[in-house]
């Protein structure tokens, strides 16, 4: 790996069975015009388990 080098997270972003957002952080938050901190409240495992009931969102983690 070199040296320097930061591996970048693509998330996807859902609502039920809608794709809303794609893409890094940075992308999704401009997409959804929402701040880096609300985007990590969103996967916290807090979040989840709070809103589980309310079917909202759901994100992905994935490697690019």
């Amino acid at each position: 790996m070199n040296k320097g080098w930061k591996k970048k997270w693509e998330y996807a972003m859902y609502k039920g069975d809608e794709l809303l957002a794609f893409g890094t952080r940075e992308e999704i938050c401009k997409q959804m015009n929402i701040k880096e901190q609300t985007f990590r409240v969103y996967r916290s495992n807090a979040y989840k388990k709070r809103t589980i009931l309310k079917n909202s969102g759901d994100y992905y983690k994935s490697s690019k």
